[in-house]
């Protein structure tokens, strides 16, 4: 007979979990219970349990921690996770540290059941088969890291996205998988996302582009996979944050509209970014898409334009410089006469002779 021991700050899911396992007749006796991570850990030390029930939020320690240091003692210890929480809200560290499968609250005989037979299959089955079926609980566990963010996108939640990423990435290099298999699965997952945030938004989305698998089969490392594929998710959320503020569109014409007023001043990308709350880089895309051209150089051609209205009131070159944003004239003049093909005198020159 298999030893288990449940801890739970609930008294009630502690007694209907030991009453519902002990039922199922699976080869395990409830050795003991605790309701705090102090005592639980004390009492896996004395008792040295085969499978543990732990809750996530536990007085005094935490579940996660307590896992945390039984793991170090006892490796060969099945863990599951109680928690009336969403799946993936811990379930990084869980993963990290070996937690076999998650069961939420409330705890019924269903659910209590399916897991004690997949654990019961895993131990009886020959090492391959065993293998196969912690295969599954790998993809069990993608499939609440693809839910969890699919979520998110549906209720335009922006919190903790990045923890659902650590996890894909952690939970893909569990896998062992060959590159090519790596960049199959890396662009699954970004197409997935990127699908899922058009079916919600499509209506604001003129000239969506979908990732195409050629950007993720040239790059050549895991690294440089999983770069690609934070940067595509990271634009999904920071395209989603432009829509909770009313729309892409409304967003650039925001950003517009303070560039028009304050050209003349030293204003980057970076400060107009930090205003707006949104990611230097994604706004950079977002405004090429919107408005046809980059920033700096929707910037520029503001400046010449005002620059050319400047000369033509028979400013001087230096007052022009400054006056359009300017405090280097020579750079001034060199950027006038790339944009223009002429200098702003010459420019100026033209102006009198007309």
């Amino acid at each position: 007979m298999r030893k288990a021991v449940i801890i739970d700050d609930e008294h009630l899911i502690v007694s209907s979990i030991k009453v519902m396992l002990e039922k199922m007749d699976m080869g395990y006796e409830v050795v003991g219970t605790a309701n705090d991570g102090i005592h639980g850990l004390e009492m896996i030390q004395r008792l040295v349990p085969d499978l543990l029930f732990i809750d996530v939020k536990l007085p005094g320690m935490t579940g996660l921690e307590v896992i945390e240091q039984a793991k170090a003692m006892h490796p060969d210890m099945i863990f599951v996770l109680i928690s009336g929480y969403q799946k993936f809200e811990y379930a990084k560290k869980g993963i990290e540290l070996g937690v076999i499968d998650y069961i939420d609250k409330p705890v019924t005989k269903e659910k209590l059941s399916k897991l004690m037979k997949r654990i019961s299959t895993i131990q009886k089955n020959s090492p391959e088969e065993s293998s196969e079926l912690k295969r599954q609980n790998i993809e069990n566990q993608l499939t609440f890291v693809y839910s969890s963010i699919f979520e998110k996108i549906d209720n335009s939640d922006e919190k903790d996205w990045r923890s659902d990423l650590e996890s894909f990435f952690l939970l893909l290099k569990k896998q062992k998988l060959t590159m090519e298999e790596y960049k199959e699965k890396s662009y699954h997952f970004i197409l997935s996302v990127t699908g899922k945030f058009y079916e919600k938004w499509k209506q604001y989305e003129r000239n969506f582009r979908f990732p195409i698998y050629e950007n993720i089969e040239a790059l050549s490392t895991y690294q440089e996979v999983d770069e690609y594929v934070s940067i595509v998710i990271e634009q999904v959320f920071q395209k989603m944050i432009a829509r909770k503020m009313g729309s892409t569109h409304a967003v650039i014409l925001k950003v517009i509209g303070y560039i028009n007023l304050n050209y003349n001043k030293d204003i980057g990308l970076s400060d107009i970014a930090g205003m707006m709350g949104m990611n230097m880089a994604y706004l950079s895309i977002l405004f090429k898409d919107e408005v046809g051209i980059s920033f700096i150089k929707y910037l520029t051609k503001l400046r010449i334009d005002h620059a050319k209205d400047l000369l033509l009131q028979g400013y001087k070159v230096t007052e022009v410089s400054e006056m359009v944003g300017y405090t280097n004239c020579r750079y001034f003049c060199n950027i006038f006469k790339r944009e223009v093909g002429i200098t702003p005198s010459e420019y100026k020159g033209n102006i009198r002779k007309k």
